[in-house]
């Protein structure tokens, strides 16, 4: 571009676009180094039976067969939760065929850094939906993500190297509502949604396999519904 062109309105709104997000990058991956200080610490409670003596997820190869073994076991915790049980595993194996603390809780902080920059995209998304103008509605939501990602209250989840089955469906759920989200905000503009509606759907039903608590996922809804959403569609029929 020439230096004496000026700059134009939408090549300032990407540049804006981008700033915001690497922004949101740096400011999530700080969010999940808050939590750093803990990784040398040991394997707890409930961190025994489900990692340390669980030969299930003691994966020694990335072979098909290994991994789908890993999926269809019986787990300590819950016949249903086969997609923590395989990032257990995937850890095992990073650990080079050992259960090393450190490794599983950074894939943990990870988890944490990854559903912080999923909330932004959600609550950007939310409040757009009630009105908020696009600036102000990026900074609140990334505010609002951090705030929930640097709450002491994290901690256990976070350095609680089995509470991976809540921070995995936390994290789908996130994705989820998301989903859910722009389905729905695509039929209030006159769209059928239901590519949207769909991978909510297939995204609930993941975070169900990490973490049973998932199924509020349809009191988040409907909670959605009643303040936001208020049931419309531009078209009844869609």
């Amino acid at each position: 571009m020439n230096p004496a062109e000026p700059i134009r309105p939408v090549e300032q709104a990407q540049a804006r676009v981008r700033r915001f997000a690497l922004v949101c990058l740096l400011a999530c991956a700080l969010a999940g180094a808050l939590f750093a200080f803990g990784l040398p610490g040991q394997f707890l409670f409930d961190d025994i039976p489900n990692i340390v003596n669980n030969p299930s997820i003691h994966l020694s190869s990335l072979s098909l067969d290994s991994l789908l073994e890993v999926l269809s076991a019986k787990q300590v915790s819950g016949a249903t939760r086969s997609i923590p049980a395989l990032s257990f595993a995937l850890d095992y194996w990073r650990a080079g065929g050992v259960a090393d603390p450190a490794t599983f809780k950074t894939t943990n902080l990870l988890i944490h850094a990854l559903t912080a920059l999923a909330l932004v995209g959600f609550f950007r998304r939310l409040l757009r939906a009630a009105n908020l103008p696009a600036e102000p509605a990026r900074w609140a939501a990334l505010a609002l993500a951090l705030a929930w990602a640097a709450h002491p209250l994290q901690v256990s989840s976070v350095l609680y190297a089995v509470q991976r089955l809540q921070t995995l469906g936390t994290l789908f759920l996130v994705l989820a509502l998301t989903a859910y989200l722009d389905g729905r905000l695509a039929q209030i503009r006159g769209s059928s949604g239901r590519s949207g509606l769909l991978a909510a759907l297939l995204l609930w039903a993941v975070a169900l396999g990490c973490k049973e608590d998932s199924a509020l996922f349809l009191a988040y809804a409907l909670a959605l519904e009643l303040t936001v959403l208020r049931f419309a569609a531009a078209d009844a029929l869609l």
